[in-house]
């Protein structure tokens, strides 16, 4: 994820309004990873629930 950050098999997409520049990957059915790419960095905003 970290090579390719917008790209990948858990369809990465592009979040709006309140969570623009950030994007969702699916960990599960339910789950979602939540995270911005900042330069060189992955920053994780959330691991669990769905857009909370």
């Amino acid at each position: 994820m970290q090579r390719h950050p917008f790209e990948g098999i858990a369809k990465p997409e592009p979040l709006k309004y309140d969570y623009q520049g950030a994007w969702s990957r699916r960990i599960d059915a339910e789950n979602r990873l939540i995270y911005m790419v900042e330069a060189d960095r992955l920053c994780i905003l959330s691991l669990k629930d769905h857009y909370r």
